[in-house]
């Protein structure tokens, strides 16, 4: 009888796919053990960094006059529906802000304010560039932006960070979102965006 290696004619197809399995199997094992040692997820870890030294990096920082944090200053439909919807008030406007946008831990315009109102959360520059959109559609003409130190007690580091409580943690936290940071600890500096807006005759920051 014909035989092909150990397989005769009549098994040959059996004994064929019984070798692919094989090899299959070997395959998918050899794969499994490749992937199983490839690092799932890599978090990187960033240095301090200085209200001074990102101040000297930066340059001048100044957004007083400045009509936007970036060139196209367009305001989306959405930010003005959502300014009607608050009746135009500069209170109710003030508090959507501060209830409903979550604070992320990122330095710098990230989502912009139509991004941190559709996902309800973004820094502190997307914040602000909600609310004054918000105050300008409004009718108050004169929010604008302020960006500068600003010095965070513990209990405002605890309204930011919540239950998160390890302190080294939550300076890692502010270093790894490239967040300027000074005397971190319970209480911490920081280089921060807010908005000024004249409401009644009376300035007011926020």
């Amino acid at each position: 009888m014909f035989v092909w290696g150990k397989c005769s004619v009549i098994k040959y197809f059996a004994c064929k796919a019984t070798l692919f399995t094989a090899l299959i199997c070997a395959s998918v094992v050899h794969t499994a053990q490749a992937v199983a040692e490839l690092p799932a997820l890599k978090v990187g870890s960033a240095a301090q960094v200085s209200t001074s030294a990102a101040s000297s990096f930066y340059g001048a920082i100044d957004m007083r006059n400045k009509t936007g944090l970036y060139r196209n200053t367009a305001v989306a439909v959405e930010i003005k529906n959502l300014a009607r919807a608050l009746k135009s008030d500069p209170e109710l406007i003030f508090n959507y802000v501060h209830d409903k946008i979550e604070f992320v831990p990122l330095f710098g315009l990230q989502k912009g304010a139509l991004g941190a109102y559709i996902d309800q959360a973004g820094t502190a520059f997307d914040q602000a560039q909600l609310l004054v959109q918000l105050l300008r559609e409004a009718g108050f003409a004169d929010a604008k932006y302020v960006i500068g130190n600003v010095s965070l007690t513990s209990q405002q580091m605890d309204d930011w960070f919540g239950t998160y409580t390890n302190t080294s943690a939550r300076c890692q936290m502010l270093y790894d979102g490239g967040i300027p940071t000074d005397a971190c600890g319970a209480s911490a500096t920081i280089l921060h965006a807010w908005v000024q807006v004249t409401v009644g005759g009376q300035p007011h920051k926020s």
